[in-house]
């Protein structure tokens, strides 16, 4: 089936944290002011939120809302901590500053270079463009500041709409508005369990957006860059 649509998570797929600025900040609590080791180190907290939620998932189907809390999401930065930090007693710390960093809404302000120009190729492809995202009702806000919101036909968040990823009913409302079915639609996001598996449960076909190579062996299918979507769609008309 022909891909018609593209949907994209928000965070970390098309608007990114501050990593330089965030392990710069954290020096004074034992980070090394290396972005990239930081990023790196997060992998070890997405392989345990994914299995977490996979396990879950065995025995019981996600609920609409609620089913990944804020204790999961410290627990996720006390994974990504316990990668940076050696010393147990000062884990907890970065781990709640990491924590904070990522629920203030200043650090989010790093759009990938190849986003835009893959949107406009989408675009010009003639294909639908969406977001889905679990978010706090300003990811519409977001796109419009960072210059973005204009590509997308649709954008879902959960707060506003009562229904959280991986639930299928969020997808369902975007393909809804979108006019679409599901099996004519594509997901790309940054999170196997969230994204990924959420997206194909609910019939779409999807991508895992994993920018620094470095996640856990999932077997979905994974792109290093946004332009990579391409290679997975019909190519475009002459």
């Amino acid at each position: 089936m022909a891909i018609r649509a593209v949907l994209f998570d928000a965070g970390n797929t098309l608007v990114h944290l501050d990593y330089p600025r965030i392990a710069l900040e954290g020096t004074s609590l034992g980070l090394r002011g290396d972005a990239r080791e930081l990023r790196a180190a997060e992998y070890r907290g997405r392989e345990w939120f994914d299995r977490e939620l996979l396990r879950r998932w065995d025995q019981a189907p996600p609920a609409r809302t609620g089913w990944m809390t804020r204790a999961d999401w410290k627990r996720f930065w006390r994974e990504t901590s316990a990668a940076l930090i050696h010393n147990p007693a000062h884990q907890e710390t970065v781990a709640e500053f990491l924590d904070q960093a990522a629920a203030t809404g200043h650090y989010w302000c790093a759009v990938p270079a190849d986003a835009v120009p893959t949107l406009e190729e989408l675009r010009r492809r003639g294909l639908a463009l969406g977001v889905v995202s679990n978010s706090n009702g300003a990811v519409k806000e977001l796109l419009a500041e960072m210059g973005l919101a204009h590509y997308f036909d649709v954008v879902v968040d959960s707060a506003l709409v009562g229904v959280e990823k991986p639930h299928p009913e969020i997808f369902a409302l975007a393909l809804e508005q979108l006019g679409l079915r599901a099996d004519e639609t594509l997901m790309v996001g940054d999170f196997y369990s969230i994204d990924v598996v959420g997206a194909e449960r609910a019939g779409l076909q999807a991508l895992l957006y994993d920018p620094q190579r470095g996640y856990w062996n999932t077997g979905a299918r994974r792109i290093s860059a946004l332009s990579e979507i391409l290679r997975y769609l019909d190519p475009p008309a002459r």
